[in-house]
């Protein structure tokens, strides 16, 4: 398994279309885990790095799930994708299964997450990518997302 660190260099990445290779977590560490994805900035495109850094082929596209809602990626461990932003209320973020399928041990990244906190489970790791200034803010909510953010910002 490849172990690739979330450094400054690579959140600077990004909030700015470059190479992303480098991107990532210690992928060991993610197996169940929740990611919550702001609403500005370049989403899809982390999602993306994120696939590509979980051994996703670039022949296969990553796109957003704005009309499926919820798209799963063969990764190693799998990524549940889900864009949030045309539900209308928490029960229909909860009729997704979310929580379902972090229990069942999918990275789960949702898009525009922060609409719905109680569907995705507690302990999430949320990203805020802004563009103008190019910042990425990171915050975690419970004791193993802490771990890792500590975890990432040592590393870095």
């Amino acid at each position: 398994m490849a172990r690739i660190k979330l450094t400054e260099k690579s959140l600077a990445s990004i909030a700015a279309p470059t190479d992303v290779a480098q991107l990532e977590w210690w992928d060991s560490e993610l197996t169940g885990f929740g990611v919550v994805v702001g609403r500005t900035g370049r989403k899809t495109f982390l999602v993306r790095a994120l696939c590509r850094a979980l051994g996703l082929p670039e022949r296969e596209p990553v796109q957003s799930p704005t009309f499926t809602l919820v798209r799963e990626w063969p990764t190693t461990p799998r990524i549940a994708h889900a864009d949030l932003y045309r539900l209308g209320s928490l029960e229909e973020a909860e009729q997704l299964g979310l929580l379902e399928l972090r229990d069942a041990g999918a990275v789960l990244i949702a898009e525009w997450g922060e609409r719905f906190p109680g569907a995705l489970g507690h302990d999430c790791l949320s990203l805020r990518i802004d563009l103008a200034p190019r910042r990425v803010t990171l915050s975690a909510d419970g004791p193993r997302s802490r771990e890792l953010l500590r975890a990432t910002v040592a590393a870095g």
